[in-house]
C-alpha cells in the first residue's frame, strides 16, 4: 500500500476486509519545499481482502487533504473518519459499506485539528487535538463534539479550548477516558502562561499537569472542573511527578493516577474521597 500509516487506528478489519488509511508524499525525490510552498502530499484509503495466501487491494479512494497529512483516523463499522491538517482541519467521512467502492461522502473544515477520535454513541464523535488560527498556528488544547449521525453532513456541535494547553491524549489514547454512563470525559492537560481565562481552575494546569473533566450534556461540553495531584507548594519540582497520566472509573468513583499517587474523587461532583501517596 502506497504511503505511510499514522498509528494503529489507521488499520481496521471489518467483514473480511482490511481498511488502511495512509499519507503519500514525494518529498524523498522532490526538492525540499520552501515554507510558503504546499508539500506534495495527499492521503488515501485502501481496502484489501485475502485471496489464497495474498492480500489484494479491491478498492481505494485518494485525494484526501492535498498538501496535508493524516492526524487522526477512526473506523466505526462501515464508516471511516479521517482528519488531515496543515492550516485547517478537514474531517472526512467515508462510506466503506461497499469495499470495492469506498467513497468520501462528507467533509467538515474547522480551525485546528483532532489527533484522537473517540466514538461516543448516538451519532456523536469526540475529537481531542489543538485549536489553531487561520495560518495553522496551534493555540492550545481543543476538545470537539461532532454530530456524525448524517455521514454526508458532519457538524461540530460544541468545542472546548484550553489556551496554551496540550495533552498526552494527542499521542497516547490510553490517557483518554470517556464514561458513557454519565457522559464524563477526562483528559490530562498541561498548560503554560495565563490559562485563567480558559478554565475556572486554570492555575492547577499552569502549576503541573491536571485532569480536565468535562461532561457531555445533550449537544454541549460542560466543564465539571480540574483535578490536581499537587499536594503542596513546590511539589512539581520533586522526584515524584504530580502530573496526572491516567484515569478510570470504579463504581461511583473516579480514580486519577500520577507519579505522586492515586486520588479517588466523586464521579458526580469531583469531591475528593481519598488520596493514596506512592511511597518514596
Amino acid at each position: 500500500v502506497d504511503g505511510w500509516m499514522l498509528n494503529q487506528y489507521s488499520l481496521s478489519e471489518y467483514d473480511g476486509h482490511l481498511r488502511i488509511a495512509t499519507t503519500e508524499d514525494d518529498l524523498s525525490v522532490a526538492p525540499v519545499p520552501v515554507p510558503d510552498d504546499v508539500p506534495a502530499s495527499q492521503s488515501r484509503m485502501a481496502v484489501l481482502t485475502q485471496r489464497g495466501d495474498r492480500l489484494v487491494e479491491v478498492g481505494s479512494v485518494g485525494g484526501l487533504g492535498k498538501g496535508e497529512q493524516i492526524y487522526a483516523v477512526r473506523f466505526v463499522g462501515p464508516v471511516g473518519y479521517v482528519v488531515t491538517f496543515r492550516q485547517t482541519d478537514p474531517l472526512y467521512t467515508l462510506d466503506l459499506s461497499d469495499p470495492t467502492r469506498p467513497r468520501v461522502v462528507g467533509e467538515l473544515k474547522i480551525p485546528g485539528y483532532s489527533a484522537y477520535l473517540h466514538p461516543a454513541g448516538d451519532g456523536r464523535l469526540i475529537g481531542i487535538g489543538q485549536d489553531a488560527n487561520a495560518n495553522g498556528q496551534v493555540r492550545g488544547s481543543q476538545v470537539s463534539l461532532f454530530d456524525v449521525s448524517d455521514v454526508a453532513a458532519p457538524t461540530r456541535l460544541d468545542n472546548y479550548t484550553v489556551t496554551g494547553g496540550w495533552s498526552d491524549v494527542e499521542h497516547d489514547p490510553h490517557a483518554f477516558l470517556y464514561w458513557p454512563d454519565t457522559g464524563t470525559v477526562v483528559i490530562p492537560v498541561w498548560a503554560y502562561g495565563d490559562v485563567g481565562g480558559s478554565l475556572e481552575n486554570g492555575d492547577e494546569l499552569a502549576t503541573a499537569g491536571g485532569a480536565l473533566v468535562l461532561r457531555l450534556d445533550s449537544d454541549a461540553l460542560v466543564e465539571l472542573g480540574v483535578l490536581s495531584h499537587v499536594r503542596s507548594t513546590g511539589q512539581s519540582e520533586r522526584l515524584h511527578d504530580p502530573s496526572i497520566r491516567r484515569s478510570l472509573v470504579i463504581g461511583e468513583t473516579l480514580w486519577t493516577v500520577s507519579g505522586s499517587g492515586a486520588m479517588a474523587s466523586d464521579l458526580d461532583d469531583l469531591a475528593e474521597q481519598a488520596w493514596v501517596p506512592f511511597a518514596g
